[in-house]
């Protein structure tokens, strides 16, 4: 499914998109860090770096993609939101079956499916399944 914003890019502005989109969630990243200290802040924090990530992954700089995942990490255990820990970790899972870490990526989609069955969000389960099945195989 197309969003509206990069369907309106074509086929030869959507890496154009993606880097716009990647400037400004950064200086977004920066915003949010300026926000005063609370469970919104570290919500938010987590939430725009994953904004981040996505469009981070389509121009292919998955090692990037990982350190702002790495950082929500770190965010995520600040508050105790097993939902924004399981998709942090499945899409850690994803970045380092990219980059070639296949037994890091098993260990952190067996978490992040741990962390889908136990939070009671149903729609987290088939990517943590998918994710950890791509891991397993690749």
């Amino acid at each position: 499914m197309r969003t509206p914003v990069l369907a309106t890019c074509g086929d030869s502005g959507r890496t154009r998109c993606y880097r716009d989109a990647a400037a400004y969630l950064k200086q977004a990243v920066t915003a949010v860090d300026h926000w005063p200290d609370g469970p919104e802040k570290v919500a938010a924090a987590i939430d725009v770096r994953l904004d981040l990530r996505g469009a981070l992954v389509p121009l292919a700089q998955y090692d990037a993609a990982l350190v702002t995942l790495r950082e929500a990490g770190a965010l995520v255990e600040i508050i105790d939101d097993r939902v924004r820990r399981a998709r942090v970790s499945v899409h850690v899972c994803q970045a380092l079956r990219i980059l070639g870490d296949h037994p890091e990526a098993v260990r952190e989609g067996r978490r992040a499916a741990a962390l889908a069955a136990s939070s009671g969000d149903m729609s987290l389960q088939p990517m943590t399944t998918w994710r950890l099945g791509q891991a397993h195989l690749l």
